[in-house]
């Protein structure tokens, strides 16, 4: 399945994650927040939907994560909204929810 997109995963201008099944079983998904790909709240969310996604896709075999841009793989999380967040909504530990923990991946 060649040049698969996965629409239902993806945004237009700037998509946060972008995901794309290619041939042979490959998914590339390519974190896009430019300039630097920071994590924020918005990018974690996608990133966890696309995770979950992937987990369940049989075609999957290989995943290979990389940043769009030049400047950054990924400079680390918007530490700008740190301040913003309520008490309550302050991530766990998203290891535990990751779907990428399953054997399978």
């Amino acid at each position: 399945m060649a040049g698969n997109i996965r629409e239902d995963v993806l945004m237009t201008e700037c998509s946060f994650i972008d995901y794309r099944l290619q041939d042979h079983g490959v998914a590339v998904l390519t974190l896009d927040n430019p300039p630097l790909n920071l994590t924020t709240l918005v990018t974690l969310d996608k990133l966890l939907t696309v995770c979950r996604h992937i987990a369940t896709d049989e075609q999957v075999r290989v995943v290979v994560v990389t940043g769009s841009g030049n400047k950054a793989f990924c400079a680390g999380s918007d530490i700008g909204e740190f301040a913003s967040w309520p008490a309550r909504t302050r991530p766990s530990p998203l290891w535990s929810d990751c779907p990428c923990r399953q054997s399978r991946l």
